[in-house]
């Protein structure tokens, strides 16, 4: 399985990140970190994925957020 994502915006407390997952590389899906939380909220679901998806790849962009490897460009990620 292979998912998408990229940042959309980041704000002192909270990244908008845009999500896709297999075959379609849009990121049309967003999530919202919230940085005090840690935690992830599904803002609108990408084409083609589902909450277990979702819930799947944001904790694999979790990792990239801890690891500081997000950008505004589109970057591909294995999840499994």
């Amino acid at each position: 399985m292979y998912g998408w994502y990229k940042l959309m915006n980041e704000t002192h407390d909270e990244m908008k990140i845009g999500y896709s997952v297999e075959k379609n590389k849009t990121c049309d899906g967003i999530l919202n970190y919230n940085k005090n939380t840690d935690e992830f909220t599904t803002e609108k679901l990408s084409e083609g994925a589902d909450d277990w998806s979702t819930k799947w790849l944001s904790r694999h962009i979790l990792s990239r957020i801890i690891m500081g490897k997000l950008s505004e460009t589109p970057k591909m990620i294995a999840i499994g």
